[in-house]
């Protein structure tokens, strides 16, 4: 069959075309064109117009004896080439009733057209030679386009399909157009196994019961619920005994030793408390009237502090900054009641 190949690489330079991913003979390669140039560039028929040197493999390539001018790295080229495989596609059509039809072996593809309306089409098999190597994922694909009903307790047809299909389990059981399929695990799992899959239950309003399932585990089985939410009662059987250490959270001892002092700085920054490594609470009541200024460190202004307190606010130190050394000023007079706790 006659095709097109899209990949190559062309240098005008040296008048080197390679074809990117094919691998032709020289009887396969037809024509290469430049149309933007109106030009022939390869042609198996034309002797003033093939290829001074032509390489067979991966990427076949060829040296051209057309013509460059005009031609760069990026040019536009056609190139028609012969695949050497045949292709046959057959179109049956106005089958009258009852018509059988036997094919031999087929490649390409196959039309039926305008079948009677009682026609029957039977495929008793199909049988494949052989195919090349597989690599990458391969997805097996079981029959598509059949309604389906998802409703109920298991797979089922949709009545209004009308498919007349009906599976049959192994218990003779029949389930036709409608009918749940359910799906059971008929043996054991094997020892060792870790995992059998994951199952979402999806509940309605009004569920009473989704059955029950049974597990027994052996070992250590981590298990993790996000939330549980209980109508009525839960029996727990029994619980392994505990051994370790079991920590209860409580509040830390706070500090014995109170401190308390004055603060009435209006002058530059000034320290309102030293450092001191054992503090654990440091407080700041501002008595009023002017705003207090305060910042951690050494340096505090009316333009560069952390909080800023009005007359009746207070202001506790974050307990990462409890021990460090804290400054202020007062914008204008007045008095702050200072309390420490180391």
């Amino acid at each position: 069959m006659k095709q097109i190949w899209p990949n190559y690489s062309y240098s005008p330079t040296t008048n080197v075309l390679t074809l990117t991913g094919l691998n032709i003979d020289v009887d396969q390669l037809l024509l290469v064109s430049a149309p933007e140039r109106g030009r022939i560039m390869y042609n198996f028929a034309d002797s003033t117009v093939t290829a001074s040197a032509f390489t067979a493999g991966a990427n076949t390539g060829l040296t051209l004896v057309a013509s460059t001018a005009g031609l760069t790295t990026t040019a536009a080229l056609v190139i028609y080439y012969d695949d050497q495989l045949q292709s046959t596609a057959i179109t049956i059509s106005n089958f009258p009733a009852s018509q059988t039809t036997t094919f031999g072996a087929v490649t390409g593809s196959v039309s039926v057209l305008n079948f009677p309306a009682t026609q029957a089409i039977s495929i008793s098999s199909v049988t494949i030679g052989s195919l090349p190597a597989i690599s990458g994922t391969v997805t097996a694909l079981g029959i598509s386009n059949l309604p389906l009903n998802m409703a109920g307790s298991g797979l089922g047809f949709d009545n209004s399909s009308r498919l007349g299909v009906s599976i049959i389990d192994t218990n003779g059981t029949e389930y036709s157009n409608g009918a749940p399929f359910p799906t059971y695990f008929t043996n054991s799992i094997p020892a060792g196994a870790a995992r059998i899959g994951v199952v979402t239950a999806s509940l309605s309003a009004g569920t009473a019961q989704i059955g029950s399932v049974t597990a027994s585990i052996s070992g250590t089985v981590p298990i993790s619920i996000s939330s549980v939410t209980v109508g009525n009662s839960v029996t727990i059987g029994s619980l392994p005994a505990i051994s370790g250490t079991v920590t209860a959270n409580t509040f830390a001892v706070q500090g014995t030793a109170v401190t308390t002092s004055n603060f009435t700085s209006t002058t530059a920054s000034t320290v309102l408390a030293n450092f001191n490594a054992t503090r654990q609470v440091l407080t700041i009541f501002n008595e009023g009237a002017g705003n207090l200024h305060i910042a951690p460190g050494a340096t505090c202004t009316t333009i560069a502090y952390q909080v800023r307190l009005s007359a009746g606010d207070y202001f506790e130190v974050p307990n990462h900054q409890t021990t460090i050394t804290h400054s202020a000023v007062f914008a204008t007079a007045g008095t702050a009641r200072i309390c420490q706790l180391s």
